[in-house]
């Protein structure tokens, strides 16, 4: 009988013990703090047909984000964003109205992220991808020639034009969890604007950036480490 009992509970222990081993590792975060760096490059039609566009016609972008997330669930973030981007270089065939002219774009926005993991099996990194969306306002700031300069008159003198305008933003991105504390992640959003204007011919400013940055885990993983079967 004591024989029996003992292969009972051996095979108990075997049962419940397969499923525990496989997990290897299970991390659950809380809270990330961001910090990014990239390029914005303009998007939509060079020109119109009164003249040309103004954000279209200029090179790329520097940008600059910091960015907080809180887990809501098992793969819900909520948090917000706060992105700065700096476009310049205007140029176009058609002539100099805009020339010299800067754009710079301070966004705040609240944002929704879905995250999907890849937990690696022999090591504390994972990789997971993230999709984000970010309704928000935009602080818009234009320094360019005046109304007067545009219909071709002088002086050519500087006029800085400053609107808040709502946008919104789509982003899709990748994250590694380099260890308990740290990470990076590279990033790849849309974002789109309302911007009109009587100085500017676009009803709207669209771009693309690119980023890429490290994030900090302000409340730390909780690890499981099991035996390997």
């Amino acid at each position: 009988m004591a024989r029996i009992n003992k292969i009972v509970l051996t095979f108990v222990i075997v049962l419940l013990w397969k499923p525990i081993a496989a997990q290897r590792i299970v991390i659950h975060n809380k809270a990330d703090l961001y910090v990014a760096t990239g390029i914005g490059i303009p998007l939509g039609a060079s020109n119109f047909s009164n003249g040309p566009a103004l954000l279209a016609n200029m090179k790329t972008s520097n940008l600059f984000e910091i960015r907080f997330l809180q887990q809501l669930g098992r793969r819900f973030y909520l948090g917000a964003d706060i992105t700065q981007s700096t476009f310049s270089g205007w140029s176009n065939v058609s002539g100099s109205m805009y020339s010299g002219a800067t754009t710079r774009l301070l966004s705040f926005s609240p944002i929704l992220q879905f995250k999907i993991n890849a937990q690696t099996l022999r090591s504390l990194g994972k990789f997971s991808l993230s999709v984000s969306v970010a309704p928000g306002l935009t602080r818009i700031f234009t320094n360019t020639t005046s109304e007067s300069s545009i219909n071709n008159t002088t002086p050519r003198t500087i006029l800085t034009i400053t609107s808040l305008r709502p946008g919104v933003s789509a982003e899709l991105g990748v994250n590694y969890v380099a260890s308990n504390s740290i990470g990076w992640f590279l990033a790849v959003s849309y974002s789109q604007v309302q911007a009109n204007s009587r100085i500017y011919l676009e009803n709207s400013f669209a771009f693309l950036n690119v980023k890429a940055g490290l994030f900090y885990r302000l409340q730390k993983d909780k690890k499981y480490k099991y035996s390997h079967q």
